[in-house]
């Protein structure tokens, strides 16, 4: 089956009620709290800080809403059907990458929606004024890595529920890791329990902050790996 068809066919599947709701979520998400800081606790935030909101949000509602996305091709043997219908294993791979690929453009362009908004709520654009110039760089390729991780953990569990909990789990192992490492680094001046920590690295690219060249090779190698795997499952599964 061609890309493009594989395309229009995904975009025509998000017609559905998870992804209108995903979508109009992130979006009062983020135009409403720093609206509603602004009028409550009289504190205009800043354009650093409003991204930063809008990247903390963005991330959360792409791991569940392509959790989501995802488990729906598990359920009611529709990765069966679509092998009858003409998809082979290397095609359901290709078209988790398109599910992911229009999550995140969808926080993309609602992000820059929002924008206006609220630079016209909180002030005028000014706020924007120290905006770092490749945030939207940092935006994509941080949802995009989230994205990886949510086709990877629907991947090896089918059931949302699971894949939830597993997230929470490592969530969890991370924070301990956090811990750790800030010991380590104190003691020894160096980290290296972050390099198993892909979460935390999958965030830091919003801002590239504290990212050095082994740990931007770390996160494309979790990424790779995550990918493989999601691949192996597929050609191996019998859905």
């Amino acid at each position: 089956m061609s890309l493009a068809q594989m395309l229009k066919i995904e975009l025509f599947k998000i017609k559905r009620f998870d992804f209108y709701l995903f979508a109009g979520l992130y979006l009062f998400l983020i135009v409403a709290i720093p609206i509603g800081i602004n009028a409550v606790f009289k504190q205009v935030l800043d354009g650093s800080n409003t991204l930063g909101f809008m990247h903390s949000v963005s991330i959360k509602l792409m791991l569940f809403g392509v959790i989501v996305a995802q488990a729906r091709e598990y359920s009611n043997d529709v990765n069966r059907k679509k092998i009858l219908n003409g998809y082979n294993r290397d095609d359901l791979f290709i078209a988790q990458l398109i599910i992911v690929g229009i999550y995140t453009l969808t926080i993309l362009l609602l992000s820059l929606l929002a924008m206006p908004a609220i630079a016209l709520a909180l002030g005028g654009f000014s706020i924007y004024a120290q905006t770092p110039s490749f945030w939207i760089l940092g935006l994509v390729l941080s949802n995009l890595s989230w994205g990886v991780f949510a086709t990877f953990l629907i991947n090896i569990f089918k059931r949302p529920l699971w894949a939830v909990l597993a997230f929470l789990g490592y969530v969890f192992i991370e924070f301990i890791f956090k811990i750790l490492g800030q010991f380590q680094e104190e003691k020894h001046g160096w980290n290296l329990l972050i390099y198993f920590s892909p979460m935390e690295l999958f965030n830091r690219l919003n801002t590239f902050e504290n990212l050095t060249l082994g740990l931007l090779l770390t996160i494309v190698g979790y990424v790779l790996v995550f990918q493989l795997v999601s691949l192996f499952i597929l050609k191996r599964r019998d859905f």
